[in-house]
C-alpha cells in the first residue's frame, strides 16, 4: 500500500458527526425530514436532479438535517432520492385507493338507503335511477357478454306494478 492509502484511511474528517445506530423499523429523523421536503419539491414538478440541489441549497442556508454528512460534498444520490420519490409516490397511490374505496363504500350505502326509501314509498322511477346508479358505482355499465366470439344478445324486463294493482306491495 502507498502512503497516500495508509493515510486515506486514518483520517476522518472532524466535522462530520458519527452515524447514530439504526434499530430495525425504525426511520431516522432525518430520513423523514429529507422524504417530507421531496414530497414538497415533488408536487412543484423538481426532478430529482433538482431536487437534489434544493436539499443541498436549504443545507447550505441553515436547514442542517438536510445536509448528507456520509458524503464528501454534502449532496444525497440520486438514487437515494430516487428511492424517497418512489416511495412516495407509492404512499400517495395506497392512500388514494383506500380513500376512494371509503368513498365508495359511503355511496353505495347512501343509494342504498335511498332504494330502500323509494321501494316503501313506491317510487319506481326512483328506485330504478338507484340501481342504475349502483350499476355504473360497480362499473357494469359496459360489460361484453360473448359466446364463441358473437355477443349475446339478452333482453331484460324489469316489471313495476302500477298504484292500485293487485301485484301492489302492500305494508
Amino acid at each position: 500500500m502507498a502512503v497516500k492509502e495508509i493515510e486515506r484511511f486514518q483520517k476522518v474528517p472532524r466535522d462530520r458527526k458519527k452515524r447514530t445506530p439504526r434499530v430495525r423499523g425504525q426511520v431516522s429523523p432525518i430520513v423523514t425530514y429529507r422524504q417530507s421536503m421531496v414530497a414538497q419539491l415533488l408536487l412543484r414538478y423538481y426532478t430529482p436532479t433538482e431536487i437534489q440541489e434544493q436539499l443541498h441549497k436549504l443545507a447550505i442556508s441553515g436547514d442542517d438535517p438536510l445536509l448528507n454528512r456520509e458524503s464528501a460534498d454534502g449532496l444525497w444520490s440520486l438514487p437515494t432520492i430516487s428511492a424517497d420519490k418512489k416511495k412516495i409516490e407509492l404512499l400517495w397511490r395506497a392512500n388514494s385507493v383506500e380513500k376512494m374505496d371509503i368513498k365508495k363504500a359511503k355511496l353505495e350505502a347512501t343509494i342504498a338507503q335511498l332504494l330502500q326509501n323509494a321501494w316503501n314509498d313506491n317510487d319506481y322511477d326512483l328506485c330504478l335511477k338507484c340501481v342504475d346508479r349502483l350499476i355504473k358505482l360497480y362499473g357494469l355499465e359496459h360489460i361484453d357478454i360473448t359466446s364463441g366470439g358473437k355477443p349475446i344478445e339478452a333482453t331484460v324486463q324489469i316489471y313495476l306494478p302500477q298504484k292500485g294493482s293487485i301485484d301492489e306491495r302492500q305494508d
